[in-house]
């Protein structure tokens, strides 16, 4: 990820912006959340986008695997009206929350 981060940062210069939790209009970006299952968002997280349409809340949580209680009620206190939400890979056998709801 960091490479992949530099290669932007390189490509784009000052326009390579981090927008983590940062609003932008009717965009707004989460601070970075678990990715799946895991247990440290600065190491292994992702950042989901909330796009508010003026008659609806449209809400991109990428990879986000519907597993950490903090995170699903991060989107609910965005109340969108749809969320595009990865799940846990079907190729796993066993899938746990981290977290009982």
């Amino acid at each position: 990820m960091k490479l992949r981060a530099q290669d932007l940062k390189e490509l784009l210069g000052v326009n390579f912006h981090n927008d983590e939790d940062h609003i932008d209009g009717c965009i707004c970006f989460s601070k970075a959340v678990l990715h799946g299952g895991g247990r440290d968002p600065g190491r292994n997280g992702v950042i989901m986008t909330r796009i508010d349409l003026g008659d609806a809340v449209f809400v991109h949580a990428s990879d986000i695997q519907l597993l950490n209680a903090a995170t699903i009620d991060y989107i609910i206190a965005w109340q969108p009206d749809i969320v595009f939400a990865a799940g846990p890979p079907l190729y796993l056998a066993n899938t746990t929350n981290d977290e009982t709801r």
